[in-house]
């Protein structure tokens, strides 16, 4: 049975530009057939022109939402489309994005990814053209290279095609194509189309087709060829969810923009043109309500309130404080004091600024800190301009309202550039001294993959599919609370106990010299208040204002601290941030946790850093060979030891054979008795090793899953993450593994370690390797540390005229490791040759990337 012939027909404009469709009285019974409409009812497409503040109907129903847009250049034209995106209501499941302008063979000089989704792309092989599909993360799709395949000619069509995954219905296809306007149109009907739509309806699967055809359906009943096309299209069932022009100018209205599809429950679809203007075409959107019950992502994320807020009141209010009263040091007892402490805090926070949970615009807005609010009014004007100029009926006024649109237009795209722009200069001018930071700066700017912050909205959780965020935390929450105690079984006894590794005693003893304000102010000056901090927090930019207020009861808390040998239990509680690494999303095992501690704790913390590690460094008991989180060592320093070792052994004529050690969770794994005897043992003994105890004993943590909080569990192993002394901690623990080590030179950053040995003779690099590799197994199998075999690696450093004429056997933990030809140690690439080719190669493609960024 033919469905329909034709859709567009009888189009005329309603008051509020919107059109719909009147089809003759034969098309509407064939309308019927395959709708829910009375016979005697109009039948129309749901389709409107919207604005980006206009709400669209049904979106508090579930649904999957799609959007199109010719954006002619992505480079130029991304952030204008997220901005835009972000001022509606709705979250797209899919973005299509058509004239991309992404050549083949050349990398994009932009970051094209999208935060919560992937993509997929063809790129174009002229100045013109290129399509790519983002979808979100959680929905899981492959590629069709099949159908991409029959819709693509060089320079002239483009095409991506995925098919979506569904668990409990048949799979779904969606693709996005762009023709050329220079490809015939009955060639693209004739050799391509017809092909994959037929193909598509063969397989009987819903499905989406957005893209910028170049024939306009307004033209369907006039021009033979965009017949054909549309006939092609309604003969399988596919109708057109766009039917209000994509391209308005003053001269012309066409529809070229679409997105089609076969969907029978068609009818209850709602489309329309957004009229914010990106490029010279409007934007398309479809709604499909869904029959699957799926939750809307909700978050309960809140921030304090500072509408109503004066600053005078609030100092005010603290110079009243009574500390003595409220602190009731008397008693002796730091966890009674810090509770009181917080408590009043708190008190007079709520009282001035009180907690307000986010909307989901300024939870998206958040990622564009350029995006400044006289921005998005000027975008909002945009937008009432253009809609403005298409209803005005006078020609004079029309022009006039164009003119005027435009203006505005090219002035907001140069006004997000330069305010990006600044943003990232003052990024850059505030963290010249911070290489970390500054490559987290370029990283952002050029097309870096960076790590996702977006949080996971479904997880196999115990082998179940999970939505609610609470269950997803608590999932979270039980994973990598229980790492360390899953990877214990795992160790087998040593034949050693980890004190027989231990050097010379330190005889003299470690005490904790009582602090005073101007300190603790000091400390408080060098805190990052645009950092995140975790509970039991005071916000960074308070505590810096009321710092001259405050540091006299922290100072009186944390003296009463080091008096006690007692670490507050509040602040020994962490708030936890799954970050995704890579793999299947909806495994908790493909994330860390990110560990957000109390910013009085890095008070507390600072203190107790700066005189631990003067009296370490004093005595010199940490290993001259540790270059990890000590002041005046670096990876530099570290890679330069290492590589002139390497340098001397090949100008000498001998071999050089490194091995790089992967160690299993160091930092998770670290067992607290035997810290605490290695702190004694290093001079930290009677109450300074008792406080110690306490800071490491009862710590709690609870994930965080878009303001939804799971329930705390306690973390019996392990060097507190995200803290200042966990790492001074962890020196502390690996310390004496050089030690174990009888013929190799041992090089640690912190847990990457590498042990290198130098001999003219394969046969005895062989012998005395596998030697070290058996006495480092008996050393972490001691102080229960895993090694990751697996990942161990190594390098056979040689002049590359010396021959290799000897089959080296070497093993760790009963497991071979075989030669490479380069290895990635500290950031950099190192091969056998010391040649520094693959670092150079590696360096190349990001420095060009980032020079035509940052030239922008």
């Amino acid at each position: 049975e033919e469905f329909l012939t034709s859709i567009i027909k009888n189009i005329e404009y309603n008051e509020d530009l919107n059109l719909r469709i009147c089809p003759p009285e034969g098309i509407k019974r064939l309308f019927t057939d395959f709708s829910s409409h009375n016979e005697d009812e109009p039948m129309a497409i749901n389709c409107s022109y919207y604005d980006a503040t206009t709400r669209i109907p049904n979106m508090n129903k579930p649904n999957h939402s799609m959007f199109h847009l010719n954006i002619a250049s992505l480079a130029l034209h991304k952030e204008e489309m997220v901005t835009a995106i972000s001022l509606t209501d709705v979250e797209f499941d899919v973005i299509a994005v058509s004239e991309t302008k992404i050549i083949k063979d050349q990398d994009p000089i932009f970051d094209i990814t999208l935060p919560g989704y992937k993509e997929y792309g063809t790129p174009t092989e002229s100045s013109k053209g290129g399509v790519l599909i983002y979808i979100k993360d959680t929905i899981n799709v492959k590629r069709r290279t099949d159908l991409e395949a029959k819709m693509y000619e060089s320079a002239k069509l483009e095409s991506v095609f995925l098919e979506i995954l569904n668990d409990k219905k048949k799979n779904e296809i969606f693709g996005c194509i762009y023709r050329h306007p220079t490809m015939d149109t009955k060639t693209f009907n004739d050799k391509y189309f017809n092909e994959v739509i037929s193909k598509i309806t063969d397989e009987k699967k819903i499905c989406y087709l957005a893209g910028d055809f170049n024939i306009d359906l307004l033209k369907s009943e006039t021009i033979s060829d965009t017949k054909d096309f549309f006939d092609t299209l309604t003969s399988n069932l596919f109708v057109p969810h766009i039917t209000l022009p994509t391209r308005i100018t003053n001269r012309s209205q066409t529809l070229i923009d679409n997105i089609f599809s076969n969907n029978p429950e068609f009818e209850n679809c709602t489309s329309g043109n957004f009229t914010f203007s990106i490029s010279d075409h409007l934007a398309q959107f479809l709604i499909v309500p869904s029959s699957e019950n799926r939750p809307p992502k909700v978050h309960n994320i809140k921030v304090r309130d500072t509408k109503n807020y004066s600053h005078e009141e609030l100092v005010a209010d603290i110079i009243n404080i009574d500390w003595t009263e409220v602190l009731e040091a008397d008693k002796a007892d730091p966890n009674h004091s810090f509770q009181r402490f917080n408590d009043k805090i708190n008190e007079i926070l709520d009282k001035h600024m009180p907690w307000r949970k986010l909307n989901k615009k300024e939870i998206r807005l958040q990622t564009k800190p350029w995006i400044t609010s006289g921005i998005l009014n000027s975008i909002k004007r945009r937008d009432k301009l253009l809609r403005k100029s298409i209803e005005a009926k006078d020609a004079i006024r029309k022009e006039a309202l164009r003119t005027e649109y435009k203006t505005l237009r090219n002035r907001i795209t140069y006004t997000i550039s330069m305010s990006k722009k600044n943003h990232f200069h003052q990024f850059f001018a505030e963290n010249c001294d911070n290489i970390r930071k500054t490559w987290t700066g370029i990283k952002s700017v050029i097309n870096i993959r960076t790590i996702t912050k977006n949080q996971p909205t479904s997880m196999l959780i115990d082998k179940n599919l999970k939505t609610n965020p609470a269950d997803i935390a608590e999932g979270f929450n039980a994973y990598f609370s229980s790492i360390a105690e899953k990877l214990l079984p795992k160790h087998t006894p040593g034949t050693k106990h980890f004190s027989e590794y231990l050097s010379e005693r330190v005889n003299s003893n470690f005490i904790f010299e009582s602090a005073d304000p101007v300190e603790v102010i000091c400390i408080i000056d060098s805190l990052d208040s645009k950092k995140g901090s975790g509970p039991y927090s005071v916000p960074g930019t308070i505590l810096k204002a009321l710092k001259a207020n405050l540091c006299h009861p922290l100072t009186t808390i944390i003296n009463m601290s080091f008096a006690t040998g007692i670490y507050p239990d509040l602040l020994k509680i962490a708030k936890v941030i799954p970050i995704f690494k890579k793999g299947d999303k909806l495994f908790v095992s493909n994330y860390r946790p990110i560990s957000l501690l109390s910013n009085i704790n890095k008070i507390f913390e600072k203190l107790v850093y700066s005189r631990l590690y003067s009296f370490l460094e004093l005595h010199n008991c940490i290993y001259e060979l540790q270059f990890g989180f000590r002041a005046k060592h670096s990876t530099q320093h570290a890679l330069a030891s290492l590589t002139e070792l390497v340098r001397l052994a090949l100008d000498e004529g001998n071999f050089a054979c490194g091995i790089f050690v992967d160690l299993q969770k160091a930092f998770d794994t670290v067992d607290h008795s035997i810290l605490l005897n290695k702190l004694e043992h290093y001079g930290v003994r009677g109450l300074a090793n008792n406080w110690f105890r306490s800071y490491l004993s009862n710590r709690k943590q609870f994930v965080s899953i878009n303001g939804f909080n799971s329930t705390l569990r306690e973390m019996k192993y392990g060097v507190p993450q995200g803290s200042v002394l966990g790492p001074l901690l962890f020196l502390i623990y690996i310390n004496d593994l050089h030690v174990a080590v009888k013929h190799s030179v041992t090089h640690h950053f912190a847990d990457d370690t590498n042990f290198l040995y130098v001999s003219k003779s394969l046969k005895k690099i062989q012998k005395y390797i596998n030697l070290d590799l058996r006495y480092v197994c008996n050393w972490l199998k001691a102080n229960k540390i895993s090694l990751n075999a697996s990942k161990t690696e190594m390098l056979v450093f040689r002049d590359p005229r010396r021959k290799i004429d000897y089959n080296l056997k070497i093993k760790i933990d009963g497991k071979k490791v075989t030669p490479s030809k380069f290895v990635k140690y500290l950031g950099i690439y190192l091969d056998n040759y010391l040649s520094w080719h693959q670092q150079e190669q590696d360096m190349r493609s990001r420095l060009s990337r980032a020079a035509g960024m940052l030239c922008k």
